[in-house]
C-alpha cells in the first residue's frame, strides 16, 4: 500500500498567513492615509505660488504699500487687478479636480486656501500665508490647520 502525501496547506499555516497580512495592513493603511493627506497639503501649498508672486511684485513696485511705505495694503477695489494674476485665477475658484475649494487674497496680502472636505480634510485645515515686508523683501509665514497637522510644509 502506498503512503498518501499531503496536498495543500494546513489550517495553522493559513492562519499564520492571514495574521501576517492583517499586521501588514494595520501598518500600511495609516501610512497610506498620512501620505495622501500630505500630498493634498502639498497641492494647497503649490496653488499659492502665483498669488505669492503677484503680491511680491505688487509690493516691490510700490503699488500695494500703505502711505508709510512698509505696510502691505492691496487696494480693496480690484485687488486682483493690482496683483497680477493669470486670468484663470481671477475667479478664485478651484479647478474641478483640485483638492481645495477657494483661495482668498486679503487686503493685507494674506493668502488663505480652504480645502475640500474629503479624505480626512475638513474646512478647518486651511493653509494661510501671511506676508511681511522687510524693505522690499517679502517673507512669508505659514499657519493654519494644515500646517499644525503637519500636512502642509513650506520647506
Amino acid at each position: 500500500m502506498k503512503a498518501q502525501t499531503q496536498k495543500g496547506f494546513t489550517l495553522i499555516e493559513l492562519m499564520i498567513v492571514v495574521a501576517i497580512i492583517g499586521i501588514l495592513a494595520a501598518i500600511a493603511l495609516p501610512a497610506y492615509q498620512d501620505y495622501t493627506k500630505r500630498a493634498r497639503g502639498a497641492e494647497m501649498v503649490v496653488a499659492t505660488a502665483p498669488y505669492k508672486l503677484g503680491v511680491t511684485e505688487c509690493v516691490q513696485n510700490g503699488s500695494c504699500l500703505n502711505a508709510d511705505g512698509v505696510t502691505i495694503a492691496i487696494p480693496a477695489a480690484g485687488s486682483r487687478a493690482a496683483v497680477s494674476l493669470p486670468l484663470d485665477l481671477a475667479a478664485a475658484s478651484s479647478p474641478a479636480n483640485a483638492q481645495y475649494n477657494t483661495i482668498v487674497l486679503a487686503n493685507n496680502g494674506e493668502i488663505t486656501v480652504t480645502p475640500k472636505a474629503t479624505n480626512g480634510f475638513v474646512a478647518a485645515n486651511t493653509f494661510v500665508l501671511t506676508p511681511a515686508n522687510n524693505g522690499g523683501a517679502i517673507t512669508w509665514t505659514a499657519s493654519g490647520g494644515c500646517v499644525t497637522s503637519g500636512w502642509c510644509k513650506t520647506k
